[in-house]
Formats: structure tokens, C-alpha cells, sequence
């Protein structure tokens, strides 16, 4: 199966993760969007969801993907990124972004919709990370 949109990626998920609680979860592609594997990287509370880093890229590195797309569920099933949603989207996109290993999108999900931050062009480019670290790294 291949990704060709974010709306393909929630077609996939949508009937996969809760909508009582919040989950996190990680569709990993290969370099031509196929999806090699998807999985619900935490499970959290009615409101939050810690995400570790470590465990999201420990799951793509074992399946050897080159790109991926992370989702979670808003139980309010108010798919509106919070100021949560935007810090983890940066964090994960500065560490993709060193691990070689692309962020495409961050979607929030609800029942019947979704929130796309690479459709809203809310997703940092590899451009905005290297001009923010100074050349440090490449």
C-alpha cells in the first residue's frame, strides 16, 4: 500500500486507534511511500500522551525506514493542534531530520476527520534546521 496523501494515511489509522484515550502512532515508509509497517508507538490518558522519542526511531530503524508519518487521537475528537502538538512535531522533526530519516506529516486524528501539519505547512523544513544549527551538522 502506498502513501500518497495525508488523508491516505488516515484512512489507514483511523479505525485502528482510540478515540477513549490518546495513542501515538507511527506509519513507516519506505523511499517510495510504501508503508512497511505501522504501529501504536504509546498509549496515554484521556488528554496526554508522552511520547519517547528513543522508541519511535528504535521502531523505524528495525523496520529500515527511510520516512515516516506519526499520528495521534484527540478524544475531544477536536482534531485542532494544541501548543503540545506543535513542541512534539518540532522535537520530532529536529530528530528526524539529524537521524536521516524523514518526517513526511503529523497528523492528528478524530472519528471523522483529521488535522494535517504537512497540509497546513506547519512542518519545519530540512532548510529552517540547518540554518537554525548553524552548519553544525552535514
Amino acid at each position: 500500500m502506498m502513501i500518497r496523501s495525508s488523508y491516505d494515511a488516515w484512512l489507514i489509522l483511523k479505525d485502528h486507534i482510540s478515540y477513549e484515550q490518546e495513542e501515538v502512532w507511527c506509519l513507516a515508509l519506505n523511499s517510495i511511500s510504501q508503508v512497511l509497517g505501522k504501529r501504536m508507538i504509546f498509549r496515554g490518558t484521556v488528554d496526554s500522551c508522552p511520547l519517547h522519542a528513543r522508541d519511535l526511531f528504535r521502531y523505524l530503524i528495525s523496520v529500515n525506514s527511510n520516512q515516516f508519518i506519526i499520528a495521534h487521537s484527540h478524544p475531544s475528537q477536536n482534531p485542532s493542534p494544541s501548543s503540545q502538538d506543535f513542541e512534539l512535531t518540532n522535537r520530532v522533526s529536529l530528530l528526524a531530520f539529524l537521524m536521516e530519516i524523514h518526517l513526511i506529516d503529523h497528523l492528528i486524528l478524530a472519528p471523522q476527520s483529521y488535522f494535517s501539519f504537512s497540509e497546513s505547512s506547519l512542518l519545519k523544513q530540512v532548510n529552517d534546521f540547518e540554518e537554525s544549527l548553524g552548519g553544525l551538522v552535514r
